[in-house]
């Protein structure tokens, strides 16, 4: 999984914008990840170029749905890690 990083200085209480930030590995602890990131998060302090952006920024509640999406898609991934075919019809 990817982590986001401050492509350059962002100054505190800023929107964070996309131009802002690049994903790339390894994922940190703490970091916030590709899949959590989102147009509405502010800056709470300064960054500077390379700097991980932390997971405590995303303040949007992660619901059942995008829960049990996740899942799958992770399942889906290890299914085809593993050669086994499922294909795109199925039911939870």
């Amino acid at each position: 999984m990817r982590g986001v990083f401050a492509k350059g200085n962002i100054k505190k209480g800023t929107k964070i914008k996309s131009s802002d930030i690049f994903f790339a590995m390894p994922l940190l602890k703490g970091q916030l990840t590709s899949g959590q990131w989102n147009e509405n998060m502010v800056a709470d302090r300064n960054y500077t170029k390379g700097d991980l952006i932390p997971e405590k920024l995303n303040q949007r509640k992660i619901t059942k749905k995008e829960i049990i999406y996740q899942a799958i898609h992770e399942i889906k991934g290890m299914l085809n890690e593993a050669r086994i075919v499922v294909g795109n019809e199925f039911d939870v």
